[in-house]
């Protein structure tokens, strides 16, 4: 903690933009996460669709807090509920359902004899 306030303005400057830039690129990463799980058929699409959404509000609040952190100030506590749903829901689902292991395993059979065939 000592050496956060020995820290000049510019280097604190600096970290701020570092976390921007984790905001919009961990959103970014996070809209792949739901367009895969929205694409699996071992997980429910809306899990996906919610995950996306959590995402977007990810790189919407990084981007507010590096143009307008006045206004970005105001978003902090409603901007956070879709990712709490996004990924509550998520983690929710796998905690009590779990994934379909019957298509984990017809997936695993369908490739093993691809890779036959292909011998």
């Amino acid at each position: 903690m000592e050496r956060i306030a020995e820290a000049s303005p510019r280097q604190l400057a600096r970290i701020a933009g570092a976390l921007y830039m984790l905001n919009i690129v961990g959103g970014a990463f996070a809209i792949g996460i739901g367009y895969l799980v929205f694409r699996s058929t071992f997980l429910p699409r809306v899990s996906g669709v919610l995950l996306a959404i959590g995402a977007s509000c990810y790189m919407a609040y990084g981007i507010a807090d590096f143009l307008a952190p006045a206004f970005a100030a105001h978003l902090v506590p409603w901007i956070q509920l879709p990712s709490l749903a996004g990924e509550g829901s998520f983690c929710l689902w796998l905690m009590i359902a779990g994934l379909k292991v019957q298509g984990w395993k017809e997936l695993a059979g369908a490739a093993g004899s691809r890779l036959e065939w292909a011998r």
